[in-house]
């Protein structure tokens, strides 16, 4: 039965020590993958793991547990350069071979298979035809205009549409059945466009009344969530809807759990305006790169966690702003309290960090006291 126990391993990623947990039933490629996510690894990348002796160990389950003076040491050995260099000229190969046979088609076959192109992508470009391939959009839950194809525009067009968009959206109320979907975790955000969805995050304030609680008014809070909105960029993962994605969950979460029952509003507070900011002004590359890349936001933040301290960054500069300033209804040790969350919670969000915050939050489960501030900053 021993055996089924878990292991502890203290391994030295960089600066800092990571503590990993694992147990029989644990495979090697998990394991490998563990470590790989605690170094924000590619999996191209090479991971090399060294004992306190330095000695290289191979990687798997049969690890000898140490302790945290004697930790393992994790070397990653990002993909060679050349092997780009093969996979692009294979790639060069195949885009060669591909012309050759496209070549060898008839002009009419090639206008014939242009014009079902053509065709196809007028259908996609106006969502109400989007039906034919099973992405309808139920216009039953939530009327707010109509999704026009916006893929002409610049980046500040786009923008100037959402908010004009959002403006006039804003004031339709939301019906009850809208509003009782968006507390369910099986939401589907693809059903809504930009500017509905700022509507929806605003219906989220109103709904755990966090207008009323905290003074905000309504302008203010429209200002507040366009700036959000417009302060992330169109990458492919960490843009607008993931960080409605995730507030939306902590959303849904609030309510099934009825939280604001069992915390403070301050701290209902504290989470939706981190879910909404938790990557603001994301470039799409993730930590490991800019500390080897060496890049601006490495430098600033000495490589800690830059992408982490750079979005709470940008956080604090919009909710500076007067226009868009929800929280000038907060007395100076309110906002300090605030402050302190919403920091913890955005650097929470480093999965370099995620093993030690389990750890941490394990060892509290026993006497956790949600009166217990201590407590909750490690939920």
């Amino acid at each position: 039965m021993s055996n089924l126990h878990a292991k502890l391993v203290y391994v030295r990623i960089d600066n800092r020590i990571e503590c990993i947990e694992f147990d029989a039933n644990t495979s090697t490629e998990d394991l490998k993958e563990t470590l790989r996510s605690a170094a924000e690894a590619n999996h191209t990348d090479i991971l090399k793991l060294y004992n306190h002796k330095g000695n290289l160990v191979a990687i798997n389950t049969s690890l000898p547990v140490n302790i945290s003076s004697e930790p393992y040491r994790l070397q990653v050995i990002v993909k060679n350069i050349v092997d780009y260099n093969n996979e692009l000229k294979d790639l060069i190969d195949r885009i060669e071979n591909l012309e050759i046979q496209l070549n060898s088609l008839s002009s009419q076959r090639v206008e014939d298979l242009y014009s079902k192109v053509k065709n196809l992508c007028s259908k996609l470009e106006n969502i109400d035809h989007l039906s034919f391939i099973g992405l309808f959009k139920d216009t039953r839950l939530y009327t707010l205009g109509n999704f026009k194809n916006t893929k002409n525009e610049t980046k500040n067009e786009k923008i100037e549409n959402v908010y004009e968009k959002f403006k006039s959206y804003s004031m339709v109320r939301v019906d009850d059945e809208t509003r009782q979907f968006l507390r369910s975790p099986n939401f589907d955000n693809w059903k809504f466009e930009d500017a509905e969805l700022l509507v929806l995050l605003q219906q989220i304030f109103i709904d755990l009344e966090l207008i009323t609680k905290f003074s905000i008014k309504l302008e203010t809070l429209q200002s507040y969530l366009f700036d959000i909105y417009s302060n992330y960029n169109d990458v492919p993962y960490h843009n607008f809807r993931h960080a409605f994605v995730v507030t939306q969950m902590m959303y849904s979460l609030i309510w099934s759990i009825k939280l604001f029952d069992l915390v403070e509003p301050l701290e209902i507070l504290a989470l939706i305006v981190s879910a909404l900011s938790h990557d603001l002004d994301h470039d799409g590359f993730n930590n490991t790169f800019q500390v080897n890349a060496k890049t601006h936001l490495a430098m600033i933040y000495s490589d800690k966690s830059p992408l982490e301290m750079y979005h709470c960054a940008v956080a604090f500069h919009i909710l500076n702003k007067p226009e868009s300033n929800i929280l000038s209804g907060l007395d100076k040790e309110s906002f300090k309290i605030f402050r302190e969350y919403v920091i913890q919670i955005i650097l929470a969000t480093d999965m370099a960090s995620h093993n030690q915050i389990m750890i941490d939050f394990q060892m509290t489960l026993e006497e956790f006291d949600f009166k217990n501030r201590e407590h909750i900053k490690k939920v």
